[in-house]
Protein backbone atom coordinates (compact mmCIF):
# COMPACT_ATOMS: atom_id res chain seq x y z
CA UNK A 1 0.00 0.00 0.00
CA UNK A 2 2.86 2.64 0.88
CA UNK A 3 4.56 1.72 -1.70
CA UNK A 4 2.50 3.62 -4.19
CA UNK A 5 2.92 7.11 -2.46
CA UNK A 6 6.74 7.08 -2.40
CA UNK A 7 7.46 9.36 -5.66
CA UNK A 8 8.18 12.13 -4.62
CA UNK A 9 4.67 13.69 -5.97
CA UNK A 10 3.60 16.59 -4.57
CA UNK A 11 -0.10 15.75 -3.60
CA UNK A 12 -3.42 17.63 -3.00
CA UNK A 13 -5.36 16.23 -0.72
CA UNK A 14 -8.65 18.09 -0.58
CA UNK A 15 -11.53 17.55 1.59
CA UNK A 16 -14.30 19.13 4.19
CA UNK A 17 -13.58 18.86 7.88
CA UNK A 18 -13.38 15.39 9.48
CA UNK A 19 -13.71 13.97 6.42
CA UNK A 20 -10.23 11.77 6.80
CA UNK A 21 -8.44 13.92 4.87
CA UNK A 22 -5.19 14.30 7.72
CA UNK A 23 -5.85 10.50 9.31
CA UNK A 24 -5.62 9.44 5.96
CA UNK A 25 -2.06 10.64 5.27
CA UNK A 26 -0.69 9.97 9.09
CA UNK A 27 -1.73 6.44 7.97
CA UNK A 28 0.27 6.75 4.64
CA UNK A 29 3.35 8.34 6.63
CA UNK A 30 2.99 5.91 9.34
CA UNK A 31 3.38 3.18 7.07
CA UNK A 32 6.09 4.42 5.49
CA UNK A 33 9.62 4.03 6.01
CA UNK A 34 10.65 7.13 5.14
CA UNK A 35 11.02 10.14 7.39
CA UNK A 36 8.70 12.86 7.87
CA UNK A 37 8.18 16.85 9.20
CA UNK A 38 4.68 17.58 9.60
CA UNK A 39 3.19 20.90 9.42
CA UNK A 40 0.11 21.15 11.72
CA UNK A 41 -2.46 23.68 13.20
CA UNK A 42 -2.30 24.46 16.68
CA UNK A 43 -5.67 22.37 17.70
CA UNK A 44 -5.09 19.02 15.62
CA UNK A 45 -4.24 16.36 17.68
CA UNK A 46 -3.51 14.00 14.47
CA UNK A 47 0.09 13.44 14.49
CA UNK A 48 0.84 13.63 18.43
CA UNK A 49 2.21 10.81 18.54
CA UNK A 50 5.10 11.90 16.33
CA UNK A 51 8.04 13.09 18.15
CA UNK A 52 8.19 17.32 18.52
CA UNK A 53 10.70 18.91 16.79
CA UNK A 54 12.84 20.43 19.22
CA UNK A 55 14.66 23.81 18.14
CA UNK A 56 17.93 22.63 17.78
CA UNK A 57 16.51 20.33 15.13
CA UNK A 58 16.10 23.13 12.66
CA UNK A 59 19.80 23.33 12.35
CA UNK A 60 20.70 19.41 11.22
CA UNK A 61 18.80 17.42 8.92
CA UNK A 62 15.68 15.17 9.41
CA UNK A 63 16.02 12.06 11.62
CA UNK A 64 12.67 10.19 12.58
CA UNK A 65 8.82 11.26 12.34
CA UNK A 66 8.51 14.82 13.47
CA UNK A 67 5.65 17.53 13.85
CA UNK A 68 5.45 21.18 14.48
CA UNK A 69 3.22 24.19 14.42
CA UNK A 70 3.04 27.88 13.92
CA UNK A 71 3.31 28.24 17.74
CA UNK A 72 6.52 27.04 17.62
CA UNK A 73 8.08 27.86 13.96
CA UNK A 74 6.69 30.53 11.36
CA UNK A 75 5.40 28.77 8.54
CA UNK A 76 7.85 30.53 5.91
CA UNK A 77 10.99 29.59 8.65
CA UNK A 78 9.48 25.85 8.22
CA UNK A 79 9.32 25.99 4.51
CA UNK A 80 12.86 26.95 4.26
CA UNK A 81 14.10 24.50 7.15
CA UNK A 82 12.35 21.75 4.65
CA UNK A 83 14.34 23.25 1.39
CA UNK A 84 17.61 22.80 2.98
CA UNK A 85 17.29 20.17 5.49
CA UNK A 86 14.66 17.47 4.70
CA UNK A 87 15.64 15.06 2.39
CA UNK A 88 13.64 11.41 1.68
CA UNK A 89 10.81 12.24 3.52
CA UNK A 90 7.54 13.01 3.88
CA UNK A 91 6.17 17.03 3.96
CA UNK A 92 2.39 17.38 5.27
CA UNK A 93 1.35 20.60 5.57
CA UNK A 94 -2.04 20.75 6.77
CA UNK A 95 -4.67 23.88 6.40
CA UNK A 96 -2.63 25.31 3.51
CA UNK A 97 -4.92 27.68 3.01
CA UNK A 98 -4.03 29.57 5.89
CA UNK A 99 -0.50 29.96 5.09
CA UNK A 100 -1.30 30.57 1.14
CA UNK A 101 -3.73 32.73 -0.20
CA UNK A 102 -4.64 33.60 -3.74
CA UNK A 103 -0.93 33.20 -5.05
CA UNK A 104 1.66 30.45 -3.64
CA UNK A 105 4.52 32.01 -2.28
CA UNK A 106 8.11 31.70 -3.37
CA UNK A 107 9.50 29.93 -0.83
CA UNK A 108 6.75 27.37 -1.38
CA UNK A 109 7.59 27.90 -4.89
CA UNK A 110 11.19 26.72 -4.24
CA UNK A 111 10.22 23.81 -2.32
CA UNK A 112 8.42 22.45 -4.77
CA UNK A 113 10.96 23.11 -7.37
CA UNK A 114 13.49 21.14 -4.92
CA UNK A 115 11.41 18.27 -4.61
CA UNK A 116 12.70 15.63 -6.89
CA UNK A 117 16.37 16.35 -5.97
CA UNK A 118 15.44 16.15 -2.33
CA UNK A 119 12.87 13.16 -2.97
CA UNK A 120 10.58 14.00 -0.99
CA UNK A 121 7.05 13.79 -1.20
CA UNK A 122 5.20 16.82 -0.25
CA UNK A 123 1.10 16.26 1.11
CA UNK A 124 -0.92 19.39 1.06
CA UNK A 125 -4.21 19.56 2.81
CA UNK A 126 -7.19 22.13 1.88
CA UNK A 127 -10.49 22.32 2.87
CA UNK A 128 -11.67 23.33 -0.59
CA UNK A 129 -11.52 22.91 -4.31
CA UNK A 130 -12.44 26.71 -4.80
CA UNK A 131 -10.37 27.89 -1.50
CA UNK A 132 -7.12 26.01 -3.23
CA UNK A 133 -4.67 28.48 -5.13
CA UNK A 134 -5.57 27.81 -8.66
CA UNK A 135 -1.76 27.41 -9.73
CA UNK A 136 -0.89 24.59 -6.86
CA UNK A 137 -3.21 22.13 -9.51
CA UNK A 138 -0.35 22.54 -12.14
CA UNK A 139 1.98 22.00 -9.43
CA UNK A 140 0.45 18.74 -8.12
CA UNK A 141 1.09 15.20 -9.29
CA UNK A 142 -1.89 13.87 -7.43
CA UNK A 143 -5.30 14.91 -5.97
CA UNK A 144 -6.54 12.97 -2.83
CA UNK A 145 -10.27 14.15 -3.18
CA UNK A 146 -13.00 13.89 -0.26
CA UNK A 147 -16.08 15.04 -0.02
CA UNK A 148 -15.96 19.10 -0.42
CA UNK A 149 -18.36 22.05 0.50
CA UNK A 150 -17.68 23.58 -3.27
CA UNK A 151 -20.63 23.45 -5.22
CA UNK A 152 -21.06 21.91 -8.65
CA UNK A 153 -21.85 25.36 -10.68
CA UNK A 154 -19.23 26.97 -9.33
CA UNK A 155 -17.03 24.49 -10.31
CA UNK A 156 -18.33 24.90 -13.89
CA UNK A 157 -18.23 28.43 -13.58
CA UNK A 158 -14.14 27.94 -12.60
CA UNK A 159 -13.39 25.34 -15.02
CA UNK A 160 -10.34 26.45 -16.45
CA UNK A 161 -8.29 26.87 -12.78
CA UNK A 162 -8.65 22.87 -12.79
CA UNK A 163 -6.33 20.73 -14.88
CA UNK A 164 -8.20 17.59 -15.48
CA UNK A 165 -11.24 19.13 -14.84
CA UNK A 166 -13.90 16.67 -16.22
CA UNK A 167 -12.36 14.07 -14.05
CA UNK A 168 -12.51 16.30 -10.82
CA UNK A 169 -16.22 17.51 -11.94
CA UNK A 170 -17.62 13.74 -11.86
CA UNK A 171 -15.13 12.52 -8.92
CA UNK A 172 -16.58 15.64 -6.56
CA UNK A 173 -20.55 14.86 -8.40
CA UNK A 174 -19.88 11.09 -7.61
CA UNK A 175 -18.38 12.06 -4.11
CA UNK A 176 -21.69 13.78 -3.13
CA UNK A 177 -23.66 10.96 -3.61
CA UNK A 178 -22.05 8.41 -1.63
CA UNK A 179 -23.20 7.79 2.04
CA UNK A 180 -19.88 7.08 3.39
CA UNK A 181 -18.09 10.09 4.97
CA UNK A 182 -14.47 9.35 4.65
CA UNK A 183 -14.71 8.08 0.78
CA UNK A 184 -12.26 9.57 -1.40
CA UNK A 185 -10.74 9.23 -4.80
CA UNK A 186 -7.44 9.35 -6.64
CA UNK A 187 -7.11 11.51 -9.40
CA UNK A 188 -3.78 11.77 -11.58
CA UNK A 189 -3.12 15.65 -12.33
Amino acid sequence: MVKKYDNNFLYLVCGRKKSGKTTLCKNIISQSERKAVIYQSLKDTTFNTFEKIKSNDFEKENTGKKRTSEAFIEYEDFLFYCINKVKQSNILIDDFTGYEADKISKPFKKLISRNRHNENNIFIITHSLSDTPKRLFFYCDKLILFKTADQLQELEYTKRRYPQFDEIYKAVKDLNKNGNAHAHIKINL
